[in-house]
């Protein structure tokens, strides 16, 4: 079953890209190792991703019908500060694991089994306090930083999201570095499909329903997750093995340390920011066209994920081999089938905004151009996030930490001059300035630091 699924996804993929390619160009991609690797995480990654996207897209839509924009506003600033607890664990740690997994899983599955071991046991201690500290602050956050003290029990309830996203993160940087990305895209798929029975189940208890209902489902999603971790690592005889693992410590501190400053950066930034929007003269309403926007930016953001995602083990070896040349080739492939497929979105799409803002309610389709901007935002976030994960595979974490301080001071400084007048039209260009300033640059670096790299070696030589 698994062979021929994704036969099926390889002959559709192939097809499309020998009707839009040159002969010549079409030939060299489907006769390379290094391109079929990545083309079978990306037809996996997308088709996952994909259908998850749109079902949670089109739950969205009927949340925010029902809620209405000021409560569709409230739960978007409660997913922001959830996303950004648990991303920030699930994120780093899984980044962590998918490059020293795809280092060392193949020569040496003994190390790898002790890097799994430690950053597990890191992770469930910090989740695990991350979560208790949000229950136990719930009142002051909520009377204090929402100003909105009736969020107070839907911020707890936002504790078990943290937990299970985390959790969730962390299984798909293991699954990455193996290169099992038929693993992540099913479970995306039952994450997404589960979320959009029980939130509908719970709706009528408005916001705390909605996250009640997300909670539920990616919990039981990270259990399913669990019992294919184990029959994976069992099949490539890796053993978690506590003892000794604390050997390999280096890496907390030379990669999930910068990695965890880098997400401390950004996800309170853009909730700061959104917390900014909120104290403006409409108030959550403002929040809530910005939610409802982004839910279409957020879609164009998955596919340079995917291609990310699934090329990380590869560059990692790249580099690791010094096979710049192909490290290089491998990067700006990604990057130019990013803008590729992106930039058409981006123009229909844009076309399309008054009628798409329509679709969330009357309250929304006067604000369409905040759906443009984040749109156009969005090749140069994409641009961003190919570079981050390829800095990365270099093993730069700490030049991560600082590309991604720039970008947060100066979406902070352009918000707080715009916000106030403008709402959610001045986060929205903030935005797309901060992410155009950072996509050049992080792209500079990359090639300054190659360029490093290979000279240094061509002098050993």
């Amino acid at each position: 079953m698994k062979i021929v699924s994704f036969g099926l996804l390889k002959v559709f993929t192939y097809r499309i890209l020998k009707f839009f390619l040159p002969q010549k160009i079409y030939k060299k991609l489907t006769s390379s190792d290094v391109v079929s690797r990545i083309a079978y995480g990306s037809i996996w990654s997308f088709f996952g991703t994909s259908i998850s996207r749109i079902i949670v897209l089109l739950t969205m839509i009927l949340v925010a019908r029902s809620l209405g924009d000021e409560k569709f506003g409230e739960l978007g600033t409660i997913q922001a500060f959830s996303s950004m607890v648990g991303v920030l664990m699930g994120m780093v740690l899984g980044n962590t694991l998918t490059r020293f997994i795809a280092q060392h899983s193949i020569k040496d599955p003994i190390k790898t089994g002790k890097i799994i071991a430690l950053l597990l046991t890191t992770s469930t201690f910090t989740v695990i306090s991350s979560a208790f500290l949000i229950i136990l602050f719930s009142d002051f956050l909520s009377k204090e930083l929402f100003q909105a003290p009736h969020l107070e029990h839907a911020l707890q309830l936002s504790s078990i999201l943290v937990l299970s996203s985390a959790f969730r993160g962390i299984q798909n940087g293991i699954f990455s570095g193996l290169e099992k990305f038929e693993l992540i895209a099913k479970l995306n798929i039952f994450d997404s499909i589960l979320a959009v029975f029980l939130i509908l189940s719970f709706l009528y208890l408005g916001v705390d329903g909605v996250i009640l209902g997300a909670s539920i489902a990616a919990i039981s999603a990270s259990l399913l997750g669990q019992v294919f971790l184990k029959r994976e690592l069992s099949q490539r005889g890796i053993k978690l093995t506590i003892k000794g693992c604390w050997e390999n410590y280096s890496i907390l501190i030379s990669y999930s340390l910068p990695g965890a400053l880098a997400v401390l950066v950004t996800a309170p930034v853009l909730w700061y920011a959104m917390i900014l929007v909120s104290q403006s003269p409409n108030g959550f309403a403002e929040v809530g066209v910005y939610n409802a926007a982004y839910q279409f930016h957020g879609p164009m953001i998955f596919i340079p994920m995917i291609f990310t995602s699934v090329s990380i083990p590869v560059l990692v070896q790249e580099w690791e081999s010094d096979s710049f040349k192909r490290f290089l080739k491998v990067y700006f492939g990604i990057v130019s089938s990013m803008l590729a497929v992106s930039i058409p979105l981006v123009l229909i799409l844009s076309f399309s905004s008054p009628w798409i803002m329509s679709l969330y309610g009357p309250g929304f389709s006067e604000s369409w151009w905040v759906l443009v901007l984040l749109l156009v935002a969005a090749p140069f976030h994409g641009l961003s996030k190919i570079s981050d994960s390829t800095l990365y595979a270099m093993n730069k974490a700490w030049h991560v930490f600082w590309i991604k301080t720039l970008w947060g001071s100066s979406l902070i400084i352009i918000t707080m001059i715009l916000a106030n007048e403008y709402g959610s039209i001045g986060l929205s260009l903030a935005f797309f300035i901060s992410y155009l300033i950072v996509g050049f640059l992080s792209m500079l670096i990359i090639l300054q630091l190659v360029k490093n790299k290979t000279s240094s070696s061509s002098s050993k030589t």
